[in-house]
């Protein structure tokens, strides 16, 4: 399944827009960090023959995606285990990955990415963000205690799963605000266990957009646009957004007030090189 806000064409008309990068849609090399089994990226490589797809993952993951690249025939992926393959690319997609890890990871990581970003390659970073993850991050904390110190990892996930579903299908029947809020993060965590079982108990950091933009700037990257509307169909953008930014606002303060406006939990913002990125979006 092709993850909608990581298709190339889209994140190529999203930096366009944003005066970033005039990539060829038909020729390019796209990396996927943390790539799991391959779900987006082997759509993508059938849908794309010129471009070249690379998927970074564990080794026992990659495995099994890379018997899938075999037997669809698709000559132009291909999938590694965990480690820097060869640079550059023009698109670069890095989503759960990145809240899993420490904040000297996360410089780290995002020091690694520049090195491979083409000269006016496009990175996505996808995370949790506050204050709209606080809610999930209490439910994982939750999960996690469904297990038992002595339990593997497989029988530990299993547990938080069965947790998972009990709570799902006690929650009672009103249309509150807050239920429906749950609902959706219920939701979204059994999506994310179907897809990948240990999901439940990887440690996963909400973040402030400040603290991402901050650790992006050290290593000479910059903010382009965000991919996730605040709000669906993205109304917050087009009203809220321009208003404070001609009251005065900086483009943080701003974006930190939609996610304060919305309640946003996931954040997946775009960035470029410093001297790619619109300067005035981004002060």
């Amino acid at each position: 399944m092709i993850l909608p806000h990581a298709h190339p064409a889209r994140l190529r008309a999203l930096a366009a827009a944003h005066g970033v990068g005039a990539f060829d849609v038909g020729r390019f090399r796209y990396l996927e960090l943390a790539c799991g089994e391959g779900a987006n990226l082997l759509p993508l490589a059938a849908r794309f023959p010129d471009a070249a797809f690379v998927g970074v993952d564990r080794a026992e993951v990659v495995k099994v995606a890379a018997q899938r690249a075999q037997r669809a025939g698709l000559t132009n992926l291909r999938f590694a285990a965990n480690g820097a393959p060869e640079g550059p690319f023009d698109y670069v997609v890095a989503g759960k990955v990145f809240t899993r890890l420490s904040a000297t990871k996360r410089r780290e990581f995002l020091e690694e990415v520049a090195r491979l970003l083409a000269e006016d390659g496009i990175l996505l970073v996808g995370y949790r963000v506050l204050p709209g993850a606080r809610l999930q991050s209490s439910l994982r904390s939750v999960l996690g205690r469904a297990a038992r110190p002595e339990q593997g990892p497989g029988e530990a996930s299993s547990a938080a799963r069965k947790r998972l579903d009990r709570l799902a299908a006690a929650l009672p029947r009103a249309a509150t605000p807050q239920l429906e809020l749950l609902r959706a993060e219920l939701t979204s965590l059994t999506l994310e266990a179907e897809a990948e079982p240990l999901a439940l108990l990887a440690p996963d950091e909400p973040l402030a957009l400040a603290d991402v933009l901050g650790a992006a700037r050290e290593v000479g990257l910059d903010l382009v646009t965000e991919a996730y509307p605040a709000m669906p169909g993205g109304t917050l953008e087009r009203t809220a957004l321009p208003d404070w930014l001609e009251r005065g606002f900086s483009r943080l303060e701003a974006e930190e007030g939609l996610d304060l406006l919305s309640g946003r939990g996931v954040r997946a913002t775009l960035f470029a090189r410093a001297e790619h990125a619109i300067r005035p979006l981004a002060e």
